[in-house]
């Protein structure tokens, strides 16, 4: 069973440029995130859209989350026709049975935790992360750098690339978080795992979460948005 909790805040902008959005499935189902870049304008459309398009595919394997992200992208493209210069990163979760795997453009990410650690997390398409690849900075170091922002792989681009993830079996116990650059920015790593072991449930771990980024958001921070998943009464097959 899955269960999950979202929220989106507007922050200290005028409008609210992120969305979230989750669709049931047959013993499961899938759970997205995105974020409208602001500076080409229509953002908040092209997260919606995009969010929408997603989660109207169905999808059994990860051949079909890729397609999943080229249809998406495909309905943004035509939607510039009423809304030029609409981008948006997206980060988008299937769990279906006792099996998930994930897929993203940009920097919203998804980590995934099991057994009681950290287990996997999205690649952010931006030059900071390419330098914590590199080995130039630490994981928690990409909220700072410089290059933070200096995204290299985005939807309503003329080329989207989305960066799919192996296949994970699930157990019992086990957790994601999806969330948007405005929300993972003010986090580090360990305090992600720290209030999912003292939650019961996706809103209790989502509320420990937010209080973190309340306390260190500063004045006209972006909009940033998180949704929790919880898997309960499952093992490996």
């Amino acid at each position: 069973m899955l269960t999950s909790f979202a929220y989106s805040g507007i922050g200290g902008r005028e409008k609210n440029e992120d969305f979230t959005g989750t669709a049931k499935r047959k013993n499961g189902g899938l759970f997205a995130v995105a974020d409208g870049l602001g500076g080409h304008k229509h953002g908040e459309t092209a997260s919606r859209l995009v969010v929408d398009a997603l989660l109207r595919c169905e999808i059994n394997g990860p051949k079909d989350m890729e397609a999943a992200f080229l249809h998406a992208q495909n309905a943004l493209l035509r939607a510039h026709a009423k809304f030029p210069g609409a981008r948006t990163t997206a980060v988008l979760l299937s769990a279906i049975g006792n099996t998930a795997f994930w897929g993203h453009v940009g920097d919203a990410r998804l980590y995934y935790f099991s057994g009681g650690r950290l287990t996997a997390f999205t690649a952010d398409h931006t030059v900071a992360y390419k330098k914590y690849a590199c080995g130039e900075i630490g994981h928690n170091d990409i909220a700072s750098d410089e290059d933070r922002s200096s995204l290299l792989n985005v939807m309503g681009g003329e080329i989207c690339r989305p960066a799919i993830g192996s296949e994970v079996s699930l157990s019992d116990g086990d957790a994601f978080l999806l969330c948007s650059d405005g929300f993972w920015e003010y986090l580090r790593d360990e305090e992600l795992l720290i209030d999912l072991l003292k939650s019961d449930t996706p809103r209790r771990w989502a509320e420990y979460l937010l209080l973190r980024h309340i306390r260190r958001a500063p004045a006209g921070n972006d909009n940033f948005s998180l949704l929790t998943v919880f898997v309960k009464g499952i093992g490996h097959a």
